[in-house]
């Protein structure tokens, strides 16, 4: 067997696809530098001599951003920062890459074998690519830069602002650091993590306006990379520093005779703070100027305010408030404020007149008088300063001193005697001297009084008593009966004539007991006048007095006598008067003012031989008048004190019942609480209800002084008004009330008032008008304010403020001083220049109201130039006294309703055209304003805007029976047209004038033809039928046809039924259609037979002379107007028949 070794050759094909390994994960580091390798791609291929190219699928690769989006191609050409070698198979950078735009990268790469045989032999395979960071950018803030405010003296920790930048690479962590001034950096603290900047020291707006620094953020990449913020950081003020004032003097003069306005000082004030904070106000504690001064709130100018008197305060220690921020900060408690004192000296000036006081009466001396005895005591008072000429006086005699029997000495600047110069024997009689008192200052002030002496004959011998001795007691039994003599007594008198007649009278007690008593004048005999009762009263202490008649003086001589009774005890403690009058002041300080009520006088009385026995505890209380608990009322101390504050303007008066009583265990005792006091029946109706007699003195207790005055010890209580001299009100015969017996004591308290109210102006706006024929001095117009207190706290003085403003002026160049003058007193506004005609505009200015205190209220004044024709006359059935009294409420009505503003300038009684009063009515006079640009409204304008508002105005109208409303004067004729303007008027008046003429030529034409129309239908003529009366005229004409005229009978003819021709009454039937005599075209003769027998045959029927044809058109009438009742009713007014 042989072998032989056969070679076959298999010849390749090309049939089988390149094969491509997995392609590893690669990492690939951003800005890798271009053409730096990435990877070398190798495919294989199992055939022979392979032909492959590689290539880079763009639809299936992919990209994903950090957070993991896809990220598109045309957001990002990933794909062209890559180059394949189509051949090789490499794989390079060719553009940078930056990860921050795409962090993984999925490439898809393709094999193709060029060389296959049959059909396209491609696999596909996918590099997966990481960019790796690294640290290639800046941190970023999230501004561009930081403004920020922060107020000053803000606690640490308050965070000023949050810089926050961001960095896009890898490393995120990021450190704050602060750059800048030192200084800020102290005063700020910035946190490295976080880069909040908060406060870390305190921070003063005075030293620091603004802080300006920088903040460095850093990041943690290697190497590190940072960025720079600016930080603007504004220091808002806050009111962190009181006002000071600046230097000056605390003490300043000014003459009592400066005027207001007068400047006394400027003070000044700073603060460190700025801006309102900054702003200094000036303000002045009224209480301490008394209303006499003034700051400027701004300047800080001290101006007097009032007129001074130095005899009234000479003195004034004024409180001066600078205050900041006091517009916007004083209410919210955001201001502060520092003090100053000044002391203001008022210099004297010799504005008073010397005050004497003499001796009101004759000065009665004898003739015996003593030279080194002082006749009269001169006593002089001189309000101004007593240390200059000014307050020093001097005196003397000028005239009355006949014979020179008196003289003066004057003991210091104040003070002189008048002495006899010689002896006053036989020189008795009237003597009036005149007094001089000067002033030493100038000029000199020189008062002159008249000092009236009388000398008298001497009587030098007073009567004495032989009769009782002195000191008697008189024993007397207390059933003694009335009339009984108990004793006589029996004075003499060593003198003679006159001087030596001796009378009797009893002295009255403090008691009361001399009523009990009578003494006969001539005889000195005491009788019993009253019953005694020694339970009211046990002893009685009377005098009597022996007086002798000489002249001038009276002497005598005073006799007491003790008389004695007896005892009995029952009753309650009772006041002896009805009323009492007592003061509070209002606002003051609660418990500051204590009054004790006075004492009771017990009707039973203490035995007092028994020393050791103590009166009864007596306790008050308030029945009625204090429920709304004003005031306290102590029971055992018996002081009335304020327990609530008291205001005179709300409540003035207070009548309280105040209750005696031994019974000081509960207030509400039984009985009392229906006890019931009408106020009013105890004011007004004490003479309608029935009355009792009580005696107030029956059983008194104790013995009372003379004089009733009741005291309090002020040992314990040094703070406690007496209440001393008690008032009956009432007189001893008004009797009380029932039920309201002695114990019950009325009491009336008066609430006094002080200056705690400022004064109101009527209205904050006041508007008035003259017209420009106004005299100079005219007052023509009153602000009126008003104070709720009263007397001296109530008087308001008023003055101008400022300049006096003219807008919108004409003709007032020439004012040079102040245009209106205010009266301090009234208010009233008084004219100081003279109007003149074609002035123009209006006048303002601010009006000021003073109080005695210095408390004011400002309004504004607004006063209208215009003329006399600008007024409007309002006619009323009404009174000037009722008008006047609702001239407020027509003013503010029509002016709210013509949104005007309404000046009244005269009321009056209305005058008729003939010249007589009409007392019934009144006119009113008045002119009315714009109140958008404050121009006066003409009287066409107020009557055209009254009509307006009619409507609106109707109810006011009929309210005060308004009568007529016209220009108060007849209206001048205005100035003629201009040429221009007279000829186009020309024009249009002859055009109208010939317009008329043709319109009036048409008329008349056209009432010519229908006049001529009716004249031919008249005379027509009748048509003649067969009747009797037809037949006997046989000569009148006939017609030619019956009926074919609407006019044929009278009844119907035009002249007299021209309302006919109407379109109602012209239908087919009665219009004549064609002839010029109104006959029907179809005009027949009367030719045939048998025409002439029927209407003969018709005309039998009537037996009248008038033809056929008149009933026959009467009756056609009569139907058509039945037949159309409408429009005969609509047409009866132009239709007669």
């Amino acid at each position: 067997m042989n072998t032989a070794t056969v070679n076959i050759s298999i010849k390749d094909v090309n049939n089988k696809p390149p094969m491509l390994h997995d392609l590893p994960a690669l990492k690939v580091v951003e800005n890798t530098p271009v053409g730096t390798l990435v990877y070398h791609i190798q495919a294989t291929d199992p055939d022979q001599s392979p032909i492959l190219r590689y290539k880079l699928n763009a639809e299936h690769s992919e990209a994903r951003n950090e957070e993991g989006g896809l990220v598109k191609i045309t957001e990002y050409d990933y794909l062209g920062a890559f180059d394949l070698d189509a051949i090789q198979g490499y794989l390079k950078v060719i553009k940078l890459l930056d990860r921050e735009k795409v962090e993984h990268i999925k490439l898809a790469i393709t094999v193709e074998d060029l060389a296959a045989t049959k059909g396209k032999q491609i696999v596909q395979a996918f590099l997966s690519i990481q960019v790796q960071d690294e640290n290639d950018n800046n941190p970023k803030f999230r501004q561009p830069f930081y403004r920020q405010t922060i107020t000053e003296n803000s606690i640490n920790g308050v965070m000023i602002a949050n810089v926050l930048a961001y960095d896009v690479d890898k490393n995120r962590t990021i450190s704050y650091a602060m750059e800048g001034n030192p200084t800020y950096r102290n005063l700020v603290h910035l946190d490295a993590q976080t880069g909040e900047i908060v406060v870390a020291n305190k921070i003063d707006h005075e030293q620091h306006q603004w802080l300006n620094f920088s903040v460095r953020a850093t990041d943690s990449g290697v190497p590190p990379r940072s960025a720079l913020v600016d930080i603007y950081v504004t220091v808002l003020d806050e009111n962190d520093n009181n006002p000071f004032f600046i230097g000056g003097s605390k003490n300043y003069t000014i003459s009592e005779g400066a005027s207001p306005g007068t400047r006394v000082a400027t003070l000044q004030a700073a603060d460190a703070d700025s801006g309102d904070f900054g702003k200094i106000t000036f303000l002045m504690d009224r209480i301490s100027s008394h209303g006499k001064f003034t700051i400027d709130a701004d300047t800080g100018v001290l101006t007097v305010a009032d007129q001074l008197d130095r005899e009234t305060k000479n003195s004034y220690n004024l409180v001066i408030e600078a205050w900041d921020n006091y517009q916007f900060g004083f209410l919210a408690g955001e201001s502060r404020n520092a003090f100053k004192q000044v002391f203001i000296t008022i210099l004297d000036e010799n504005d008073n007149a010397p005050e004497l006081t003499l001796p009101t009466s004759c000065v009665l001396i004898t003739e015996y008088h003593e030279l080194h005895e002082s006749i009269a005591s001169i006593i002089g008072k001189d309000a101004d300063d007593p240390t200059t000429p000014n307050g020093r006086l001097q005196f003397g005699i000028v005239k009355g001193n006949r014979e020179g029997l008196f003289e003066l000495r004057q003991q210091d600047p104040w003070n002189a005697h008048i002495y006899a110069s010689k002896t006053l024997r036989n020189k008795f009689g009237n003597y009036s001297l005149s007094i001089v008192t000067k002033d030493l200052g100038v000029p000199t002030n020189t008062v002159i009084r008249t000092l009236d002496i009388c000398v008298s004959d001497f009587n030098d011998n007073a009567p004495v008593f032989v009769r009782p001795l002195r000191n008697t007691t008189v024993r007397i039994p207390e059933n003694a009966t009335v009339g009984t003599m108990l004793l006589q007594a029996y004075a003499s008198d060593a003198d003679m004539g006159q001087n030596a007649l001796v009378r009797y009278r009893l002295k009255p007690d403090p008691l009361g007991s001399y009523k009990l008593f009578e003494l006969n004048a001539n005889t000195g005999e005491l009788f019993l006048k009253a019953p005694l009762n020694r339970d009211k009263q046990k002893t009685h202490e009377i005098r009597i007095e022996a007086y002798d008649q000489g002249l001038p003086t009276s002497l005598s001589t005073d006799l007491d006598l003790t008389i004695y009774i007896r005892n009995v005890n029952d009753y309650e403690p009772q006041f002896i008067v009805n009323e009492i009058a007592l003061n509070f002041t209002e606002h003051a300080d609660l418990g500051s003012e204590r009054i004790k009520l006075p004492d009771t006088i017990d009707k039973d009385d203490m035995d007092l031989d028994d020393p050791n026995e103590a009166p009864t505890q007596v306790c008050y209380f308030i029945l009625h008048g204090n429920e709304a608990g004003y005031f306290h009322l102590d029971p055992e101390t018996h002081v009335l004190n304020v327990e609530r504050e008291l205001d005179r303007e709300l409540i003035a008066n207070f009548t309280l019942y105040v209750k005696a009583t031994e019974n000081c265990a509960n207030e509400s005792l039984p009985g009392w609480s229906g006890l019931e006091i009408d106020g009013n029946a105890l004011l007004n109706n004490r003479n309608d209800i029935e009355l009792i007699n009580y005696d107030r003195y029956k059983h008194s207790r104790q013995v009372r002084s003379a004089s009733l005055e009741y005291e309090m010890s002020t040992s314990g209580e040094p703070d406690l008004i007496s209440y001393d001299n008690y008032v009956d009100v009432h007189s001893a015969e008004e009797r009380l009330p029932p039920k309201i017996d002695s114990t019950i004591v009325c009491v009336r308290i008066r609430v006094l008032d002080i200056n705690d109210n400022p004064p109101r102006f009527r209205s904050k706006i006041f508007t008035g008008g003259i017209t420009t024929n106004a005299d100079f001095g005219l007052r023509f117009m009153r602000v009126e304010a008003f104070d709720p207190d009263e007397g001296d706290n109530a008087k308001i003085a008023y003055y101008q403020m400022g300049d006096i403003r003219q807008t919108l002026s004409e003709g007032l160049e020439n004012v040079r001083k102040a245009p209106f003058l205010i009266d301090n007193r009234t208010g009233e506004v008084q004219l100081n220049f003279d109007p003149q005609k074609g002035m123009k505009g209006y006048f303002d200015f601010m009006v000021l109201a003073n109080d005695s205190l210095g408390m004011r209220d400002v309004a504004h004044v607004f006063i209208y130039l215009l003329r006399e024709d600008q007024k409007v006359r309002f006619v009323f059935r009404l009174q000037p006294d009722e008008l006047r009294a609702r001239i407020d409420m027509f003013r503010d009505t029509l002016g709210n309703i013509t949104e005007s503003i309404v000046n009244i300038d005269e009321i009056k009684v209305h005058e008729n055209k003939d010249g007589s009063v009409d007392k019934t009515k009144t006119d009113l006079y008045m002119h009315l304003v714009e109140r958008e640009d404050n121009s006066i409204y003409e009287v066409a304008e107020v009557l055209k805007l009254i009509d307006t508002h009619i409507e609106s105005l109707d109810d006011l109208f009929k309210d005060l029976n308004v009568l007529d409303t016209q220009a108060a004067e007849a209206q001048l004729l205005t100035v003629g047209q201009t040429k221009g303007a007279m000829f186009v008027w020309l024009i249009f008046i002859n055009l109208f004038l010939v317009s008329l003429l043709v319109v009036t030529l048409a008329l008349c034409a056209s009432q010519r033809k229908g006049y001529k129309r009716q004249l031919r239908a008249a005379k027509v003529n009748i048509f003649r039928g067969h009747s009797s009366t037809s037949l006997q005229h046989p000569s009148e004409p006939a017609t030619r046809v019956p009926n074919t005229n609407k006019h044929s009978v009278q009844g119907s003819n035009p002249i007299w039924l021209k309302g006919y021709e109407n379109e109602w009454f012209k239908t087919e039937e009665n219009v004549s259609i064609g002839g010029q005599d109104s006959l029907d075209d179809n005009f027949l003769a009367i030719a045939t037979q048998d025409m002439h027998e029927t209407l003969k045959g018709t005309a039998k029927l009537f037996n009248n002379a008038n033809d056929l044809n008149r009933h026959f058109n009467l009756y056609n009438q009569i139907d058509k107007l039945t037949n159309n009742a409408q429009i005969l009713a609509r047409k009866l007014e132009t239709t007669e028949l």
